[in-house]
């Protein structure tokens, strides 16, 4: 190993702009590979497609559309009355007549509401198709029946509350797009449904899945972006303090900043995705990184401590420290990829 470095130290000395070169050149590719990263953050994403339970949910995906829905909680006014019942069926009649791919047909699979059964009866359905004032307490009786009857066991406590005064849309979506796109036609509906309810003066909030992993994505990288900004000056502060010179403090810190564009490159390049569980990769390799580069430097800093010149002493530290660091770093990097 120490003739290998010190083979690709004398290389690097003969040629040192041809190695700048490279390292421009790969760490530009790594740039736009990391353009390519995808986020997933589900808790799927977490466990390999060959997991009994991933399986089981793969295959009820295709049997059954999947078990991934989006939840409309409504609130306001009385939803037992004609009122509630008609902005409830106009809501669901409006999605499904929707031509926006992001509102039906690509994203919205289904639509379940306490009045889902009830439209389906031939004599109370053709009722939701007028608005006047007979059409109306003929609709407020057929609820009031339909709520008192065996039917109530199956609604009751599930998409309407005891009270009539909340109620709530259980939205199939499709489980089998990129989270991106996913997450976009989630946003999208909760638009168009709290934009839909607000003009009928009734309060709708909408979550499920989808939007839960979005903010967790979101608070993730907040956070990931304050604690990398804590930690890197703090680390700037600590190199400063060692070795008094700002561009010391540059060079390491360039050198670990280009190995993490290396790894988020390489990610992107060989489609890995980026899980919560990725969160850990900056604050790993700004800790480690900056420790072997404060090795290497300060090994530097003796060799021209002795009187060597530029070159030897770079040269010396590589087939040196160098070597401790690639023999060390390596199989904690293999036992971190594992």
């Amino acid at each position: 190993m120490r003739r290998l470095f010190e083979r690709i130290s004398a290389a690097s000395g003969r040629r040192p702009w041809l190695v700048l070169t490279l390292i421009g050149l790969i760490t530009v590719a790594a740039v736009i590979g990391a353009l390519f990263i995808e986020m997933e953050f589900s808790q799927r994403a977490l466990l390999p497609e060959d997991y009994d339970s991933i399986a089981t949910v793969r295959d009820v995906e295709e049997d059954c559309g999947g078990i991934l829905y989006d939840k409309v909680l409504l609130t306001g006014i009385d939803f037992t009355s004609a009122r509630g019942a008609r902005a409830i069926y106009d809501y669901i009649e409006a999605l499904e007549a929707s031509t926006d791919p992001g509102l039906w047909g690509d994203y919205v699979l289904r639509l379940d509401s306490y009045i889902s059964q009830l439209a389906r009866d031939p004599r109370v359905g053709p009722i939701f198709q007028t608005d006047d004032y007979f059409s109306n307490l003929g609709l407020s009786i057929a609820v009031k029946e339909y709520l008192d009857s065996p039917a109530r066991d199956f609604v009751v406590g599930r998409t309407i509350t005891p009270d009539g005064r909340s109620a709530l849309i259980n939205i199939q979506v499709r489980p089998d797009l990129p989270q991106t796109q996913t997450m976009d036609y989630a946003v999208q509906l909760r638009e168009f449904t709290e934009d839909f309810f607000a003009g009928r003066g009734i309060q709708a909030e909408v979550s499920g899945e989808t939007l839960m992993i979005k903010d967790i994505q979101h608070m993730s990288l907040r956070d990931g972006i304050i604690l990398g900004l804590i930690a890197l000056l703090f680390i700037i502060v600590v190199l400063f303090l060692t070795f008094r010179r700002i561009l010391d403090v540059a060079l390491t810190l360039g050198v670990v900043l280009i190995s993490m564009v290396w790894v988020f490159g390489l990610m992107g390049a060989a489609g890995i995705q980026y899980t919560i569980m990725s969160i850990a990769i900056t604050p790993l390799l700004l800790g480690i990184g900056i420790d072997y580069a404060i090795h290497i430097l300060t090994r530097y800093y003796e060799e021209r401590g002795k009187g060597t010149d530029a070159r030897l002493s770079i040269s010396n530290s590589m087939i040196t420290v160098g070597v401790a660091v690639f023999l060390t770093r390596n199989p904690g990097a293999g036992e971190l990829a594992v």
